[in-house]
């Protein structure tokens, strides 16, 4: 290769000569440009504008419940984060109620009373050991 080659324009596919990435992604629209599957900033900033917190949250207390059951099985146990689950759930809980359908409170409560028993045994099942 010539001195400069370097700095001719790459061959398609994004990478320069010498297999290094360029310093845009070949992906990423320029201004102005509209990749199929790739969304516009006004797109991305009216998706954030429908997003609820309150939705956010329900969906983060699914998640600590799952992440809860998961570390008291005995392969994951960590009854540490799963206490730390316990106490999330808790007070998301605390802030939704009122926000979100009673039944959908009734039903969060009923998976912490239900985490909340399966850490109890847990922890004495572990005190025994």
């Amino acid at each position: 290769m010539t001195e400069g080659a370097d700095s001719a324009a790459p061959p398609s596919g994004g990478q320069t000569s010498s297999g290094g990435r360029l310093n845009r992604p070949v992906d990423t629209p320029s201004e102005g440009q509209r990749h199929e599957g790739i969304p516009t900033e006004r797109e991305l900033k009216d998706a954030l504008a429908n997003i609820k917190i309150s939705d956010v949250l329900v969906e983060t207390m699914q998640g600590l419940a799952s992440l809860g059951y998961h570390r008291l099985d005995a392969e994951t146990r960590d009854l540490e984060q799963t206490r730390l689950a316990i106490e999330a759930l808790k007070a998301i809980g605390g802030v939704l109620d009122g926000v979100v359908p009673a039944e959908l409170t009734r039903d969060f409560n009923q998976v912490v009373a239900n985490l909340q028993l399966a850490y109890a045994s847990a922890v004495t099942e572990a005190l025994a050991d």
